[in-house]
């Protein structure tokens, strides 16, 4: 039995690329996320970091250990807005790039760490300045 090894490459590159094919042809329909929370303020009124930001890292954040001095940023009251600005953390520019913002959002690695509320909370305060009030 003489194999034509010309015709079987040629044969399983069809198969494979038409499967190829078949099979990517299908996409993912995005749909609006139905948990983006927008924080809308009084005219003039700014987010506290003091009263609204800190109880969140306080409450999500500073649980084991974790981000209480043994992981960076140290997110402990007293300590956190020094390290989040020194640290470059915070991007006022360019808030959604803000990397303390990206770990809590959709691919960052404490979204589980933060729900919708909180996150906008803390992409708002970065919004206005990332004030320490």
């Amino acid at each position: 039995m003489k194999i034509n090894i010309r015709k079987s490459i040629i044969a399983l590159a069809s198969i494979f690329f038409s499967s190829t094919l078949f099979f990517s042809c299908s996409y993912d329909e995005v749909l609006p996320d139905e948990n983006v929370v927008i924080i809308e303020l009084p005219e003039g009124e700014v987010l506290s970091f003091a009263k609204d930001i800190q109880p969140i890292f306080t409450a999500n954040c500073l649980g084991i250990g974790c981000h209480s001095g043994s992981v960076e940023p140290d997110l402990s009251a007293g300590e956190s807005y020094d390290e989040l600005k020194t640290g470059s953390y915070i991007n006022t520019g360019s808030p959604k790039n803000s990397s303390i913002y990206k770990v809590i959002t959709t691919g960052g690695s404490m979204i589980s760490f933060a729900n919708a509320t909180e996150r906008a909370t803390i992409l708002k305060w970065i919004e206005d300045g990332a004030l320490n009030n």
